[in-house]
């Protein structure tokens, strides 16, 4: 059972949204170099006299030849020039002086990029000894970047391909830095480590004294290009460490930074919940309430439930005479993964008409080793006393000595202007709403784009939280310096106490929901079933939301259904005739009209006729 909540805390306001996971951020120290010039062979800023005169000398490393249709834009702080080749023709680049790494054990390149292509190839460089290459015996070192992935490739190939890495990109401007060595290559955004390999590759072999390298260029058949902006383009003779690319990564760390706190001003939360090590979705507390002959008011009650091998058993208490009509009991076989094996359902309307009684549903595991789970529902809401069984295992009403241990883990990255102090609380939310705190951390200052963790463990769970709880919910509690709260969230993670839902939908059939297309649901005040209008006059009802009936009205004309379309059309357009279905219904509620559920549907002229009209 794997899964993952992440929430947003939005300044000295609560809410709660999902985003996804990104990026630590890093800044080089205060007062350290911001320049890396041991080893630098090659560097071109694109401010250099001479830029789009057909060639210019780069700040450090000779002359640069341009090629083609190559151009210089604004950078990616608006102050400074930056190389742009808006189109991705193999004959549009800049090449540089042969032999540059002649003679190097390694080599980093290091710049600004902005890809504007969404597919490849698209190479912002390449250093290569060879004038071609086939797949398998190539030999270079280079990147492709699209507005979606980088794949960095260092290869001295016989027969079979070495070293690629990969990772996802994006279409903003960031700082990244390639490092090949011997021993791997190492792949950079914004001074975060985002890939990298330890593949053993002869890469001095390929530092030649005719080898060739290319900005916006590769050599692969009649040659492939670029497009997107460079800026500061640098290549070392060495293998750069990890402070000294964070160093160059200064002021690219700082404008993602700078980025994220404009759009979001924020903190952020990845909640992650593990039982015993193993992350799960939902709490199944054992400490279930004892049963008696006199159950809580108003309730259908569960309790004892087991698996015995052949079917599992549970005693079932109606005291109160409640509606029973859809109680239904599910057994459900898990793998070792928590992937659903298989499920039995049987109906317990008859069964719930008096006091007491022992209910035996047969149910035949497919593997031993598997967990079994028994779960009873009435009108799709879990009854009390059911809950996770285990395989040959007969839960008792005491809770056990030892039950696990429940630990969250909670990443929190800030991004906003300032900094605060910062702690998280775990509560349990029980059947009443109340709010019942279980354990919180100590508060923790995390500096601007710096990401702490916060964790909680909770030993014997159940002796903690009640089985009554319906889930668990981690609140992020922000204070300023006098720590005085600012703001607490509702929700930065949560998961559900009791049971987990084992029912998976039917197969698709044709008296089920075969046919089914752009669909529009509705469910009517003191009715409980769901209605599905569909295309092609077919309409589908479930009062569960899984298990569907289909009604087929495609015997009926659309002519029929709505004639004053069919009238419209034949008066107002020539040489067509109106479909014989409708299409895409929409059904709306206008409250306090004497009719007040509308539905909408499209009738048209033909496949993908320019001649339709929407009819009420």
């Amino acid at each position: 059972m794997k899964g993952k909540l992440k929430k947003l805390l939005c300044g000295a306001l609560s809410a709660a949204v999902i985003l996804s996971s990104l990026p630590a951020l890093v800044f080089a120290d205060e007062g350290a170099p911001y320049d890396v010039t041991d080893g630098l062979l090659f560097n071109a800023t694109f401010d250099e006299a001479g830029t789009g005169t057909g060639s210019f000398t780069a700040t450090t490393g000779g002359t640069v030849k341009e090629n083609g249709a190559v151009s210089y834009t604004d950078s990616w702080d608006g102050k400074s020039k930056a190389l742009n080749i808006a189109s991705k023709a193999a004959g549009n680049y800049l090449e540089l002086a042969d032999g540059l790494l002649q003679g190097k054990e390694a080599a980093t390149f290091a710049f600004w990029l902005k890809a504007d292509s969404p597919s490849a190839p698209n190479w912002p460089f390449m250093n290569t000894c060879e004038a071609s290459h086939t797949v398998n015996t190539e030999k270079y070192i280079g990147m492709l970047a699209t507005t979606e992935s980088f794949t960095v490739e260092r290869y001295n190939n016989t027969n079979s391909r070495l070293s690629s890495v990969t990772a996802p990109s994006t279409a903003d401007w960031q700082y990244v830095v390639a490092a090949f060595a011997q021993d791997g290559t190492r792949l950079y955004s914004n001074g975060k480590l985002i890939a990298s390999d330890h593949v053993n590759v002869n890469v001095p072999a390929l530092f030649t004294a005719d080898s060739k390298t290319w900005i916006g260029h590769a050599n692969w058949g009649d040659g492939e290009g670029f497009q997107g902006s460079i800026d500061d383009f640098r290549i070392y003779g060495r293998s750069l460490s990890y402070e000294e690319i964070r160093t160059l990564s200064a002021d690219g760390a700082k404008y993602a930074a700078d980025k994220l706190i404009n759009e979001y001003n924020c903190y952020l939360a990845d909640t992650h919940f593990y039982m015993d090590n193993t992350e799960i979705y939902s709490f199944m507390s054992q400490n279930a309430p004892t049963p008696t002959t006199d159950p809580q008011p108003d309730e259908i009650y569960v309790s004892s439930p087991k698996y015995s091998g052949s079917g599992a058993s549970f005693t079932l208490y109606n005291a109160h005479s409640n509606d029973a009509s859809k109680l239904a009991a599910y057994i459900a076989e898990y793998d070792s993964e928590g992937r659903l094996v298989k499920v039995a359902m049987d109906n317990l309307a008859d069964n719930a008409t008096s006091d007491e009684v022992e209910v035996t549903v047969p149910f035949e595991a497919a593997n031993a080793a598997d967990d079994v789970s028994v779960f009873v529902w009435n009108d799709m809401k879990p009854v009390p006393g059911s809950y996770y069984a285990g395989e040959s295992v007969e839960l008792t009403d005491e809770p056990p000595a030892e039950d696990g241990v429940l630990s969250v883990s909670t990443d929190i990255s800030n991004y906003t202007a300032g900094r605060c102090d910062v702690y998280t609380e775990l509560y349990y939310i029980d059947s009443d709403n109340s709010e019942n705190l279980i354990a919180g951390t100590s508060s923790i200052n995390i500096p601007q784009a710096e990401t702490k963790n916060f964790g909680i463990t909770v030993k014997n769970p159940s002796d903690k939280i009640p089985a009554t709880a319906k889930k668990l919910v981690v609140k992020v509690v922000v204070a300023d310096e006098n720590n005085v709260d600012l703001t607490k969230s509702t929700d930065a993670g949560e998961i559900y106490c009791g049971v987990k839902s084992p029912v998976t939908a039917p197969a698709d059939s044709d008296a089920t929901t075969n046919g089914a297309h752009d669909p529009s649901i509705v469910k009517f005040p003191g009715d409980d079933t769901y209605y599905v209008y569909s295309s092609h006059h077919l309409i589908f009802t479930s009062t569960d939301l899984i298990n569907w009936k289909k009604y087929d009205f495609t015997n009926i004309n659309a002519s029929a259904i709505s004639p004053k379309t069919n009238a419209f059309i034949s008066s107002n357009y020539t040489n067509t005739t109106m479909n014989g279905t409708y299409w895409a219904p929409d059904v709306i509620y206008r409250e306090g009209d004497d009719h007040p559920y509308w539905m909408y549907i499209s009738l048209s002229c033909g496949l993908g006729g320019r001649n339709s009209a929407i009819a009420l």
